[in-house]
């Protein structure tokens, strides 16, 4: 029992002192490198993350997120200043040393009211005995919280993601590398890829990864060959299902693909599987609160999305999720407070092209206008492109918002069905309903959902729900949300409804 023996929490104290204690929480600091070779960093990111996503695996326990957490690398912070910060009642402190084969984790657990070590330990051992030394690191933890863990809970604990070594030592490596995403750093996770699957062809962990890989430069804008590397993340799913058809990695990938190829009921049925079994994954909760607020599940998502503030408050794309959440139901005052939430890392040309869609609903169009301006002057990508082409839309010039939809762009921007609706909008604008619905009816093709929101909320689609060539687009389109309404919501999310505010 992983539950028997070892320190307790100083709940009782908490008591004795008459404050509230916080919920069983914990903010796992990046490890420290503590190897002579500066170049072992990788290894000891590698331990931090495995033991944030160890400790994710308990339901009882609110876990920070990596993406959160690995901003507090330097400058360093301390322990206190971090779980105030974070809200969480506890902080792990660690150092890794790596030396040849040879390994030392060192880990300590404080407490955040007082400021005290509630457990500390140093295990040492090989490289073959990671797994053990990680796992010896989560169950001391969840032992000084008091959480009990359920039967499954206790088996997801003690799952080994990779048999060989080597193979793991790669599989960190690349998880680096990506983590990058330069152009020489993605060759080098493939590189790393590609040698940890030659020593574990047949392992579902190492295929997730390549399969991630593969994604990850489509989702970046990277790929020399988007179709191929879409095609692969395909095959890795494929692979994963006939080696283990419970896991649910393949549908993790599935789902991606889908999103990228425009197949949003697709994504939605395999975004839940992977959302439900794998509650540690942040990115996949992120993605599956895009596509519950596609499917006009506002009150789920917002439950995702408050869930996900929680574990990862600096994340530079949650703070979008509730923006939209709270927009595509007419809430647009609720909408900006979210916008002007977002976090020094979220991409600026977003932030400003989010702003200029919701002022845009709402019918201001000068405040939208210079929110797209705003976003025109960054770097160019489909974002921007986007927001320069309403800005001439907000103008009322035609020809100068044609322009901007050269053939590459406007084949980028056909390909994803929440850009093409925000085209379909811009042509509205200038009035063009004949485009307007054909970039809509495009959009409902690839499985855009938001009926009540067009119908009821955008200042856009008002002057034109009458209109003879968008009716029987607009009847599609409710149709399809008609649709997104019967299909089922994972049960983990539904039960968020009912769980009170952190």
């Amino acid at each position: 029992d992983r539950n028997s023996g070892g320190p307790r929490s100083s709940a009782a104290s908490d008591r004795s002192t008459g404050t509230t204690p916080l919920a069983p929480s914990i903010a796992v600091l990046p490890f420290a490198n503590m190897s002579a070779d500066p170049d072992n960093a990788y290894f000891a990111d590698g331990v931090t993350e495995e033991v944030i996503t160890t400790l994710s695996k308990v339901g009882r326990l609110r876990v920070i997120s990596r993406t959160t957490m690995m901003q507090y690398r330097e400058p360093a912070r301390a322990a206190r200043e971090v779980a105030s910060l974070l809200g969480v009642s506890h902080v792990l402190e660690g150092g890794v040393r790596k030396a040849g084969d040879r390994l030392r984790i060192t880990a300590s657990l404080v407490a955040a009211g007082s400021d005290a070590s509630v457990w500390a330990d140093r295990f040492d051992g090989t490289l073959s005995d990671v797994f053990d030394m990680q796992d010896r690191v989560a169950t001391a933890i969840v032992d000084a919280l008091d959480v009990v863990l359920t039967p499954h809970e206790n088996a997801r604990l003690a799952e080994r993601p990779v048999e060989s070594p080597e193979a793991y030592d790669l599989y960190l490596r690349s998880r680096h590398e990506l983590n990058r995403m330069t152009g020489t750093s993605i060759r080098k996770a493939f590189d790393h890829l590609e040698h940890a699957l030659a020593l574990a062809p047949e392992n579902p962990v190492l295929l997730r990864g390549m399969g991630f890989a593969c994604w990850s430069v489509v989702n970046a804008g990277l790929a020399d060959d988007r179709a191929a590397m879409l095609q692969r993340t395909r095959e890795c799913a494929a692979a994963i299902e006939g080696l283990a058809p419970a896991s649910p990695f393949a549908a993790e990938l599935r789902s991606l693909v889908a999103i990228f190829e425009g197949r949003a009921v697709d994504a939605y049925r395999d975004l839940g599987t992977a959302y439900e079994n794998l509650p540690e994954d942040l990115e996949i909760a992120v993605w599956y609160g895009l596509i519950l607020v596609n499917a006009e599940q506002y009150d789920v998502a917002a439950a995702v999305c408050g869930d996900l503030v929680s574990r990862a408050p600096d994340h530079a794309l949650i703070w979008a999720i509730c923006s939209f959440t709270q927009a595509w139901r007419g809430r647009y005052e609720a909408a900006l407070e979210w916008v002007r939430r977002a976090p020094d890392g979220a991409l600026q040309s977003f932030v400003c092209h989010l702003a200029g869609l919701i002022h845009l609903m709402a019918g201001r169009r000068d405040d939208a206008l210079r929110e797209f301006e705003c976003s025109a002057r960054h770097p160019d990508d489909p974002i921007t492109a986007m927001s320069q082409f309403l800005a001439h839309a907000c103008r009322g010039d035609d020809a100068a918002a044609r322009a901007v939809l050269d053939p590459r762009t406007e084949d980028i921007l056909w390909a994803d069905f929440t850009y093409t609706a925000v085209i379909a909008e811009g042509y509205a604008l200038l009035g063009d309903v004949e485009r307007a619905a054909r970039w809509l009816e495009h959009a409902v093709d690839m499985g855009y959902g938001t009926y009540g929101y067009v119908t009821r909320h955008s200042s856009v689609w008002r002057p034109w729900l009458e209109h003879a060539l968008l009716l029987p687009v607009l009847a599609r389109l409710k149709v399809q949300a008609e649709h997104f309404a019967t299909l089922p919501i994972a049960p983990r999310a539904l039960a968020l409804l009912n769980q009170p505010t952190r």
